[in-house]
């Protein structure tokens, strides 16, 4: 899909998405690893059980990065990270990043991504939207 409106900024402005569903156990250690990254994290809890909102209400009071969204019942990781990337496009993020709460996912691959895929694409954009005007 192409805009009919050039862009006249690009700014890199990212979030990182926490989809959870009963993860207690190992969403604190995840959360450490992307902390170091000093990006705004959303927790998506997707219904989880009593103790695991406990522990991400814990976990969202313990830094002002950490956002927590939580859905009443469980809409499974596809309907966790539309909620996700509606709120991230609400809080006028540019890009979202998904990370799994159970620690799988290598947190050192964001900087890397970062690094090697969206800030070179937004390099191209802002030079287009020069060469456009």
């Amino acid at each position: 899909m192409t805009s009919t409106t050039p862009v006249t900024e690009c700014t890199f402005q990212a979030c990182i998405l926490v989809p959870v569903y009963n993860h207690q156990q190992v969403v604190a250690t995840t959360l450490s690893h992307l902390l170091t990254e000093n990006l705004a994290i959303i927790l998506i809890d997707d219904g989880s059980g009593a103790e695991c909102r406990r522990v991400l209400e814990r976990l969202a009071q313990s830094s002002p990065l950490i956002q927590l969204l939580r859905l009443p019942v469980n809409r499974g990781k596809g309907g966790a990270l539309k909620a996700g990337l509606r709120a991230a496009r609400d809080r006028q993020f540019s890009h979202a990043l998904q990370i799994d709460a159970d620690g799988q996912h290598d947190t050192a691959d964001l900087k890397r991504l970062i690094t090697a895929v969206i800030l070179p694409r937004l390099k191209m954009k802002k030079r287009h939207s020069e060469w456009s005007n």
